[in-house]
């Protein structure tokens, strides 16, 4: 009998979760990016972390530009900081 178990692919929102968790942040700024990350997360949260791929990224910020500059370089911050997509 095979007993080995499959789990499922983690997810964007795990992975993030699991980032702040283990990051040295602040609660201040785990709370900002978690904000300022929500509407991507909204949209790719439940997707596989390598779903999340130079396009989603360009396409997520580009929907941002319309938002005051402090609001997007935030953002793009946010983005930048979190290593589980390299």
């Amino acid at each position: 009998m095979n007993t080995r178990s499959f789990s499922s692919p983690l997810t964007l929102a795990s992975a993030f979760e699991h980032f702040l968790a283990a990051s040295s942040f602040a609660q201040r700024t785990r709370e900002s990016y978690t904000e300022d990350l929500a509407p991507l997360f909204a949209e790719v949260g439940q997707q596989p972390v390598t779903s999340l791929t130079a396009d989603v990224t360009q396409s997520f910020l580009a929907r941002q530009e319309s938002l005051a500059p402090a609001t997007y370089n935030r953002r793009l911050a946010a983005l930048r900081s979190c290593k589980f997509w390299n």
